[in-house]
C-alpha cells in the first residue's frame, strides 16, 4: 500500500458526516474523487501488473482508499462486515456483481469516470476492472474498516465465507465473476 502525504482530508470528511455520526459515503468519495492530487499517486505507480492502493484517510470512525484497475484485476466476493461503503468511479471504468436470484445469479453494473455505488454492512459484491489504464476508484468505509467477509470455493466446490482482516488484499481464492 502507498501512503498519501497530501491535503489534509480531516474537513473534507467532517462535511459529510451526520448528526447521528454516520457518513454520507458516496457524496464523501465523490468530494474526494474531485481533488486528483489526492488519487494521482496510484495512477503513478501503476506498473501495468499490480493492483495498487493508497490510503487518502485514515482515523478512528472513516478509512478512506484510492485503487488501481487494470485488465483482468477483480476483489473476488466479499462484504465490508459492520462497515457500510461507498464508492467513486475517477478515471476508466469498473464493474460491479452483487448476487441476487435473477437468471444469471448476479446482477452486474457498470460504474465509469464520475458514476458511484454503495451500500451497507453486510452488502456483497465484486469490484473489478472494465477499462482504463489504469481505471481508479475512490473508497470510503464507515465505520473503520476492520474486517472483511470474503467468499470463496472450499476443496468440496461450496462457498465458504471467511472474516479476513480489513488490511489485507483479497486475492485467495476468488470466486470467478
Amino acid at each position: 500500500m502507498l501512503a498519501v502525504n497530501a491535503v489534509d482530508t480531516h474537513e473534507i470528511v467532517r462535511r459529510f458526516r451526520n448528526e447521528d455520526g454516520t457518513y454520507r459515503l458516496v457524496e464523501l468519495a465523490q468530494a474526494i474523487g474531485a481533488d486528483r492530487s489526492l488519487w494521482q499517486p496510484v495512477v503513478d505507480a501503476a506498473d501495468g501488473v499490480n493492483r495498487h492502493w493508497t490510503a487518502v484517510h485514515e482515523c478512528d470512525e472513516v478509512d478512506i482508499y484510492a485503487i488501481s484497475w487494470l485488465p483482468g484485476q477483480t476483489t473476488g466476493f466479499h462484504d465490508h462486515c459492520e462497515s457500510s461503503f461507498g464508492v467513486t468511479c475517477v478515471q476508466g471504468a469498473i464493474y460491479e456483481d452483487r448476487p441476487w436470484n435473477g437468471p444469471d445469479g448476479k446482477q452486474v453494473t457498470r460504474v465509469d469516470a464520475g458514476s458511484t455505488t454503495g451500500g451497507g454492512p453486510g452488502v456483497m459484491h465484486v469490484i473489478r476492472y472494465a477499462d482504463g489504464e489504469p481505471g481508479v476508484t475512490v473508497h470510503c468505509y464507515a465505520p473503520k474498516l476492520t474486517k472483511v467477509g470474503q467468499v470463496f470455493y472450499d476443496e468440496q466446490g461450496r462457498w465458504v465465507r471467511r472474516e479476513r482482516d480489513g488490511q489485507e488484499e483479497l486475492v485467495e481464492g476468488l470466486l470467478p465473476c
